[in-house]
């Protein structure tokens, strides 16, 4: 096998999602860099917390069911599916109430009470970005990824930034208040759109359904751990900064986050299509061609780490400046920030290697001490010297985790899903 074939066959299996991402994230940047330019920096801070705590409890509130339905819907019956989908909206419901209780009443213990508009406004969004999560992970499967992810990642963004750009036009703040409730309809309008599509699909199973609830609960814990452990790792920094600084400092780290976040998604579309390989090759014993294969495929994490950190390092300033000229003194942070997710995007899909080759435990061990020793370290240094800080301990324990999760494959599987696997098989 040549080493261009598999290069396009990732592009011909990954492209779609790539671009369906990308779009997700340029509608995201959009959205956000306009509405902070209809506010000042202590409000766009704030809208940044509180999106940033109600998306994770949001993923927190699917119980890692988004991952169940991946498994059960291939395999069962259009019954069992109408069986899946309610049990999975009712939990997701009855979390998503929960998780939200708990929040204000944190935040209340805090002192930190939001005005009885924001708080509305928040738990709509948790709960419309649940449901909407729930639904197009279901779309994916039962409707394709082009649905799925469309709505998921585009739709909604591209009609918040559209109220964004007419507040800005208008001359109209675009209060946190304001942008929630936007983004929740949005999201629920999605979420009901694909509802529909999905109850059409199943038409026709109408019967007794044939549910195991006892068994999908007995597989949601790891599931939930493992989805828990990357939502924390994407959404808890701009909180804790937040709680621990202040909302000004929060708003230029959450602002350099969102320019950063183009390294986290092409690691994500690369994993995805790294993915279905692992599941197919490792289980036939053709290790030897998994690992040919995940040395070419990190040749094009090369090149978006090469080409993404030297325009962070040349124009990370000016695409700052595009959510307001006070956001370019966040450069530092931005460049530390793309760094570390550039080693992240370097080290390979370790985590669904791990995940799809029989070590499930060892992930979630694994993850969970780094996200505590990240939570204390981004309080230690975010303390001490201010946001700069808390991006060097995020960027310094995302390496440390890559190095661990990486030293966990070429231990227990033999395999290294790092640019050093390519390094190697450039120099045979």
């Amino acid at each position: 096998m040549d080493g261009a074939r598999p290069v396009r066959a990732i592009l011909a299996g990954a492209g779609p999602v790539l671009a369906l991402k990308f779009a997700g994230a340029a509608a995201a940047f959009g959205m956000f860099a306009v509405t902070a330019r209809t506010l000042d920096a202590e409000a766009f801070g704030r809208l940044g917390i509180w999106f940033n705590a109600m998306s994770f409890l949001a993923v927190a509130a699917l119980c890692g069911q988004e991952t169940l339905i991946l498994k059960v819907w291939a395999t069962g019956t259009v019954a069992c599916r109408h069986g899946l989908m309610r049990f999975a909206l009712g939990n997701m419901i009855a979390a998503s109430l929960a998780f939200f209780v708990v929040a204000l009443t944190v935040t209340h213990a805090a002192g930190l009470d939001p005005s009885p508009g924001l708080a509305a406004a928040a738990g709509a969004f948790l709960v419309a970005q649940a449901m909407l999560h729930l639904t197009s992970h279901a779309s994916r499967v039962g409707l394709g990824i082009g649905v799925a992810e469309g709505h998921r990642e585009v739709v909604w963004r591209l009609a918040a930034a559209g109220t964004a750009i007419a507040c800005l036009s208008g001359g109209w703040p675009f209060v946190p208040e304001a942008f929630l409730a936007v983004a929740a309809f949005c999201m629920v309008a999605s979420a009901t759109w694909q509802w529909r599509r999905l109850s059409s699909s199943m038409r026709g199973g109408a019967g007794p359904v044939a549910a195991d609830r006892r068994g999908w609960r007995r597989q949601m814990g790891g599931m939930w751990l493992a989805a828990i452990l990357d939502a924390g790792h994407q959404y808890l920094d701009v909180v804790l900064i937040g709680l621990l600084l202040d909302p000004s400092a929060a708003a230029g780290y959450f602002a350099a986050a969102r320019v950063a976040a183009i390294f986290p998604i092409l690691a994500g579309g690369l994993a995805n299509y790294a993915s279905g390989q692992i599941a197919a090759l490792f289980p036939t014993g053709r290790r030897q061609r998994l690992q040919s294969l995940l040395a070419r495929l990190q040749s094009l994490a090369a090149v978006g780490a090469v080409t993404g950190l030297a325009v962070v390092a040349v124009w990370g300033a000016a695409l700052l400046a595009i959510f307001g000229d006070g956001y370019r003194d966040f450069a530092p942070i931005l460049r530390l920030l793309a760094l570390g997710a550039a080693v992240s995007l370097l080290a390979g899909p370790a985590p669904h290697l791990l995940l799809l080759c029989g070590h499930e435990r060892a992930y979630p061990m694994a993850g969970i001490a780094v996200l505590v020793l990240r939570m204390m370290l981004v309080l230690v240094l975010g303390s001490t010297f201010g946001a700069v800080g808390a991006a060097a301990a995020v960027a310094f324990m995302a390496s440390l985790q890559a190095v661990i999760l990486n030293r966990l494959c070429r231990r227990r599987l033999g395999i290294d899903p790092s640019v050093i696997a390519l390094l190697r098989h450039a120099n045979r």
